[in-house]
């Protein structure tokens, strides 16, 4: 006969809660954050980079966004605080450090970068340089035959 779902999991927050030798859980100090790599969304138009990261319980005075001519780099720290006069007894997600470093394939107007951060997502738009454009250049010279190449500018 196998046990019921509910009765697996009353014995595993059993185990949980309770050492072999009768003493209480104790958990992990929470000074010492886990190190993250969030999940990341990178959408691209002719104009724009727009990148998008999952940091929910992010502490805002602890994000750092850095933009460089064709690099984000963003990180930060989640701060999920207890109540007041309360005893942690049961924890699946602790704080955590994270960084993510985005390379992008063209450059950026760092002057023009913004940032939001909505329900848990961090979203920041990054407006492209300008594309350089094709020309056609005419050469000259004493050549015998005159060439046309097209080049960027």
């Amino acid at each position: 006969m196998t046990n019921s779902p509910m009765i697996e999991i009353a014995r595993e927050l059993d185990r949980v809660f309770h050492a072999p030798n009768g003493t209480r859980y104790q958990p992990q100090a929470q000074h010492q954050p886990q190190v993250a790599t969030p999940a990341v969304q990178v959408w691209e138009t002719p104009e724009t980079y727009t990148v998008a990261l999952i940091v929910p319980g992010l502490e805002r005075d602890t994000l750092d966004i850095e933009a460089s001519s064709n690099l984000l780099k963003v990180k930060g720290r989640t701060a999920f605080r207890a109540p007041q006069e309360s005893e942690l007894r049961y924890a699946e997600f602790r704080n955590v450090e994270f960084q993510r470093n985005i390379k992008l394939s063209q450059g950026i107007k760092t002057e023009a970068v913004t940032a939001d951060y909505t329900d848990g997502v961090l979203t920041v738009s990054l407006p492209k340089v300008d594309v350089p454009r094709s020309v056609k250049v005419q050469l000259q010279g004493n050549g015998a035959q005159s060439d046309t190449t097209a080049v960027s500018v």
